[in-house]
């Protein structure tokens, strides 16, 4: 069973059930999607989807500002 009993030091709220993996893994995939996102328009010379970018947590705006070499 994923749940966690209090025994072993976590909070309530680190407890994860079965009702949240869907979630949690549906959010791995979006992270995932992204990051492939962002490599490939990197890797091509354009810029990425500012939507993926905020997903990966990085500010669009600082992104435009990195030149490359």
């Amino acid at each position: 069973m994923l749940q966690r009993n209090m025994q072993d030091g976590r909070r309530g709220s680190e407890i994860m059930t079965y009702k949240q993996m869907p979630a949690r893994i549906g959010r791995f995939f979006t992270i995932f999607g992204s990051s492939i996102a962002v490599a490939s328009a990197t890797r091509e010379g354009r810029q990425p989807n500012v939507r993926d970018l905020e997903v990966l947590g990085i500010d669009p705006a600082q992104f435009r500002k990195i030149r490359q070499s």
